[in-house]
């Protein structure tokens, strides 16, 4: 069974676009997969999560930051949401029990001033398949390297 586990962070100013640099600043951290580089997915979503996305793209491989914030740079706007999918390596464990480092999936989401509740965050990442002890570990140092560029 996974264990959820999310990483907010907060910036003085995330309207329109000034956004865009946040966004990018922390796309460029993200310590990509080696097996699976890059970002593989962008969406906008309006201001209602139960509403169609605006944009969704696929990118097989990969693409860099600095192309994922272009792509969504044409519809920046504070009643949207900006969702990346990228990959990272983590140790994981088979059935078998044997651990191997392969790519986990990683969402990261920037909501727009107006796309949020006023409790939620601004930027969020969410790793979903967290199972092990190991992993864990590994999320709290990823966790210290992206306080730091807060």
């Amino acid at each position: 069974m996974s264990d959820p586990l999310y990483l907010s962070l907060w910036f003085p100013d995330f309207s329109g676009p000034a956004m865009l640099p946040h966004m990018l600043s922390v796309l460029k951290q993200f310590p990509f997969s080696e097996q699976r580089p890059g970002i593989a997915y962008v969406a906008v979503q309006p201001v209602s999560w139960t509403e169609a996305s605006v944009l969704e793209q696929r990118f097989s491989p990969g693409i860099t930051p600095e192309e994922a914030v272009v792509v969504a740079a044409d519809l920046v706007h504070d009643d949207y949401a900006y969702i990346f999918d990228v990959y990272w390596d983590m140790w994981t464990v088979d059935a078998a029990g044997k651990w191997t480092l392969a790519p986990s999936q990683v969402k990261i989401i920037a909501q727009g001033e107006c796309s949020r509740r006023r409790d939620t965050s601004r930027l969020i990442l969410d790793w979903t398949r967290c199972s092990s002890k190991r992993e864990s570990n590994s999320l709290r140092k990823a966790r210290r390297g992206f306080a730091r560029m807060s």
